[in-house]
């Protein structure tokens, strides 16, 4: 694996695991109840390295692409006119720079959320920006267990289990710009049991049982809603809502070469599923022969919630800010600043899946 801290010259990430337990039983009433419970956790920390990103330099984004023309050379939507052959043309921005007036509040806005280069040369626009990101893992399990005598034909057993993990998965930035998400795994489980004796050869064993398990990813996007309504960005209506991604493709579609990294989003994939269960089994002995009759009835659930891009994509090209009689102009972060995507996409489910499934068995 690449050494990403070393090659950006940052000093390597640290690296920290603890993990504890302990487990304890006892007597809760005597000959009659009794309990034990047992707990882990586990906690690992450590600073992961991100890729080396592209990230705009302060001087464009306030609209001023001065200094990068003649490679750079962005032209006014406005002054758009019908060109010979069905092309469209144009005329440059004067000076190659956006008057502060025709840039969108809410490009503006988002663009502040975005951190400065801190890598690299002063004016470079690509692998100028360097973050060594936390990430903590955590685990907790444990268990639970109570046995009570009601007589001496008849037992009781409560028990409940629990396993949490969290794993984020940081992006490179601060905040729900960062695109980043969190990888959970819950599970929690519950049965009850009674046992009960009618004779030496005749036992009955009841069982109720509960699980519950969610392996799902959870992305940084909703924390980004308020963010989105307060400046006025349109959010995709989705039944999870969160701040979109937006990527800067010259092509202004969903793939090619990027002018800079992409910003938000964080895809979320939520999978719940719950199990119901009730099972009685009779055990029957008659010499050498043994009987068991019984049923068996089960309830699944399966609750999801995914798509890709969860939470949309916003879209900037080389689009509105070029002229086609000039090969190579415009700029996606220009076309971003004028509040003029040109492209939209979003696949998230319009609703929960509820999936579910009765079985019964004798």
């Amino acid at each position: 694996m690449q050494n990403v801290s070393g090659s950006a010259g940052q000093r390597k990430g640290k690296f920290r695991q603890n993990q504890a337990g302990a487990a304890a039983g006892g007597r809760i009433l005597r000959d009659r109840t009794f309990w034990f419970a047992d707990f882990e956790i586990t906690r690992i920390q450590q600073q992961l390295s991100n890729s080396i990103l592209d990230v705009p330099p302060a001087d464009v984004r306030s609209g001023d692409f001065s200094a990068r023309a003649p490679a750079i050379t962005i032209y006014d939507p406005a002054a758009r006119i019908a060109g010979p052959a069905g092309t469209v043309i144009s005329q440059p921005f004067p000076g190659n720079r956006i008057p502060a007036g025709r840039i969108n509040p809410a490009s503006k806005a988002i663009t502040d959320l975005v951190p400065l280069p801190n890598f690299g040369p002063a004016s470079g626009s690509n692998r100028n920006f360097f973050r060594q990101r936390p990430n903590q893992f955590r685990g907790d399990r444990g268990d639970l267990r109570i046995d009570h005598r009601l007589t001496n034909n008849n037992n009781l057993f409560a028990r409940y289990s629990l396993w949490n993990q969290r794993q984020p998965i940081p992006g490179g930035f601060e905040g729900f710009i960062d695109g980043g998400s969190r990888r959970i795994d819950f599970s929690r489980n519950a049965a009850l049991g009674d046992t009960h004796i009618f004779s030496p050869t005749v036992v009955n064993e009841l069982r109720f049982g509960f699980t519950r398990h969610q392996g799902s990813d959870v992305g940084d996007a909703p924390n980004g809603v308020a963010f989105a309504q307060a400046n006025r960005l349109a959010l995709f209506p989705f039944p999870d809502l969160g701040f979109p991604s937006i990527s800067f493709n010259f092509s202004g579609a969903p793939s090619g070469s990027q002018q800079f990294s992409s910003w938000g989003g964080g895809s979320s994939n939520y999978n719940i599923e719950n199990t119901f269960q009730v099972s009685d089994n009779l055990n029957i002995t008659r010499g050498n022969h043994t009987l068991k009759v019984g049923a068996d009835f089960r309830r699944y659930q399966y609750n999801v919630l995914k798509g890709l891009p969860f939470y949309g994509n916003i879209i900037f090209g080389s689009t509105y800010t070029s002229s086609t009689d000039r090969n190579g102009s415009g700029s996606p972060l220009a076309d971003m600043l004028l509040g003029l995507p040109s492209f939209y996409e979003g696949t998230q489910m319009l609703d929960w899946g509820r999936h579910r499934w009765i079985y019964s068995g004798l």
